[in-house]
Formats: C-alpha cells, structure tokens, sequence
C-alpha cells in the first residue's frame, strides 16, 4: 500500500448521512457523532485536522505531509454531500440523488474554463435501502464505457460479501469476516475521492450503512478468481481501541500473500 497523504480507504476513516429508511441495528442508538477534529500517522508524519459548521456537517480537511498540505472542501445540499473538492488539485467529486437517495459519484477535472466528467459511479438499493449494485465507468471522447460491476450480499443486515466483475472477465471478491464493536463514526473520514481497488467496500452508501448500525469491518480478506476459484490475495486486519462507542486508535494490518509481505499502521483520533 503507498504511503501517501491520502493512505487509503482502508486506514482512514467519514460523515454520518445514513438514510432515515435505512434498516437500523435494533441495539443501535441516535447517540449524536462525536466531532473528530485530528487524526495522526505517527509512523508516517502525517496529519488531518477538520473543521465543521454549527449544525455539525463536516466542511473542511487539512492533511499535512513533510512533503506539503492539502485541503479538502465538502459542500451539501438537501439530501446531504454534493461535493468534494481541493484547491491544490483540478479534480474534484459531484454527488446526485433520486427521491432523497444517492443515486450517482461524478469525478471530474477542470479541463480548461469547464469541467469534464471522466469517472462515474451509479446505486443501486433493494426495498432496505441496501446497496446491491455498483456501476463504475470511464468517460471519454468515444463515450461511456462500463469498467466493472459490483454486487453484494447481507448476512444480518450487514455487507458479507461483494463480487467485482470487470467487463474483461476478470473477477475479484472481498469477504468480510468480522466487525467491530459498535462504534459511532463519520463516514466521510473513510472515504478515500480515488477509485481504488477497494472502493467497492469503502464507498459512500455502503459507508453510511454500516455507520447505521454502528459498525466497521474488522477483518476481510480480498480474492481473485482463477479457472473459476477464489484464490487469496491479502488480508485485512483491523485493531479497534473504542471507548464509549468512540473510537480512539486503530492498528491496520495488511498481509500480503502475493509477496509474503505485511504493511502495518496505526491511526490516533483526538475528538
């Protein structure tokens, strides 16, 4: 994994939008989201200090590395986050919705005085509000082409298992193992603006369903699929400190079977 400003979906962590319809974790409280104002990187020298407005949305990012600073800018409408935006950089995200529900994630880049969509994400949900399907295309001069397909399944209300299928064929699979102890946390935190390979777990509407019931996956582990098998690639591996339902430090470790390699690092928040 590279260590960047931006280390990833899986080791960072986002605002609680969770649709009213969604199906809640009986156990599950409206306890209000603790204001996280830092994260640190220890191991990295790397930090993210937030800043929110008075009804509590987030607004502002600031990640600090030795070798600069990027900020990070969040706009909302009705329904919640429309936008996400840098001043250091021509590419940003849009966010639609239909009858109050995500529908689809536009990454654009300023191209000139206008602005070209070049990646588009679309929603899919059942009657539960659970995300079933994600759609993610290329946008170019020849027009849209569809890149993958992902599609998943619930086991007590909560995401197991989700299969990506690329439109060459090639499939890949994460499965999720176990979660942790209920934990109150802001989705956008987790939410990584790039496509990344993990993006089919860490995306917005599947972020904001698990914030509903409280939970983060603990352990998953990422398969490809050869002559029809999954066949293990990595494996995930999250360590919680949650006190009162706020978490407080978490410890990643991500082994490599590929290479026989294992990355770990840890995470601090200050509220």
């Amino acid at each position: 994994m590279k260590k960047q400003l931006f280390y990833g979906a899986t080791c960072m962590m986002g605002l609680f939008f969770g649709c009213q319809e969604d199906i809640q974790n009986p156990a599950a409280s409206l306890t209000t989201v603790p204001q996280l104002k830092r994260m640190e990187w220890p191991t990295l020298g790397q930090t993210a200090t937030f800043g929110y407005a008075t009804d509590g949305t987030l607004r502002t990012a600031k990640y600090q590395h030795a070798a600069g600073t990027i900020d990070r800018d969040y706009t909302y409408g009705a329904n919640g986050v429309i936008g996400i935006s840098s001043s250091q950089s021509l590419a940003g995200n849009s966010f639609e919705y239909i009858g109050g529900r995500l529908s689809k994630m536009n990454r654009y880049v300023k191209d000139g005085s206008a602005y070209r969509t070049y990646q588009t994400l679309t929603y899919t949900f059942n009657a539960h509000m659970q995300l079933t399907a994600l759609k993610f295309y290329k946008n170019n001069t020849s027009g849209t082409e569809l890149v993958y397909t992902s599609t998943y399944d619930y086991i007590s209300g909560l995401p197991a298992e989700i299969e990506t299928t690329s439109q060459t064929g090639r499939r890949m699979l994460i499965r999720i193992k176990q979660y942790s102890d209920e934990v109150i946390y802001n989705p956008l935190h987790f939410l990584d603006p790039e496509i990344t390979q993990l993006y089919p777990l860490y995306n917005l509407p599947l972020l904001q369903h698990m914030a509903n019931w409280n939970k983060l996956p603990a352990v998953f582990k990422l398969y490809r699929y050869e002559q029809n098998q999954p066949v293990l690639e990595k494996t995930y591996e999250f360590d919680y400190t949650i006190v009162n339902r706020k978490l407080l430090k978490q410890r990643c470790k991500i082994t490599d079977i590929e290479i026989s390699a294992v990355t770990v690092l840890e995470t601090t928040f200050h509220y």
